[in-house]
């Protein structure tokens, strides 16, 4: 696996640069039954619920949307989002379509995704919440820096999954850390 050349195939387009089409190819992502069941949207999601969302990511200028892209292809989505009104308080999610899951993908759009967050962006933290069913992505997380906060902000994670989430935070220092190690381990050849 060469985590260099995957990182350097993917990349990230604006939700809102998209075409139709593309965010038609994101709908049929986002209703993928292994991802619906990791997400907070359990349900199949309809044409008219899509475009809502799509118009209400498009009228937050807090937050930042992305397909993301493989070779060209559309493989996901990443979302920077601010729950609340606390200016500093920043969070992130992502899905990649089962069909584009190959080793080092999840890997690479994480690094990538946080070198967009720290230092495009200048975030100083991150957060996310992702429920306890998906080790895999909890696991994943914790490989690049992140920790486990116990003390979850209840008001933010619907109602329903409150009990059934971890709440993890990066923040930019372990970050650094983290990028530094895995540019040895991984990037420099």
């Amino acid at each position: 696996m060469n985590i260099k050349k995957i990182i350097s195939e993917i990349s990230f387009r604006n939700l809102f640069e998209c075409s139709y089409d593309e965010s038609l190819m994101l709908l049929k992502i986002r209703n993928e039954r292994e991802i619906r069941e990791n997400s907070f949207t359990k349900h199949e999601i309809s044409l008219k619920e899509h475009e809502n969302w799509l118009k209400k990511n498009n009228e937050k200028k807090d937050s930042k949307n992305f397909v993301v892209l493989n070779k060209g292809r559309i493989i996901g989505n990443v979302n920077i989002y601010n729950p609340t009104n606390k200016p500093t308080l920043r969070f992130w999610s992502f899905y990649i379509s089962k069909k584009e899951r190959r080793v080092g993908v999840g890997f690479a759009l994480e690094y990538k995704a946080l070198n967009y967050i720290f230092d495009k962006l200048g975030l100083k933290l991150i957060n996310c919440f992702v429920l306890n069913q998906n080790k895999e992505v909890i696991k994943l997380h914790k490989k690049f820096g992140f920790k486990e906060l116990i003390k979850k902000e209840k008001s933010i994670i619907p109602k329903q999954f409150e009990k059934n989430t971890t709440h993890l935070f990066l923040n930019k220092e372990n970050w650094l850390k983290v990028k530094k190690d895995f540019k040895n381990r991984f990037l420099i050849l």
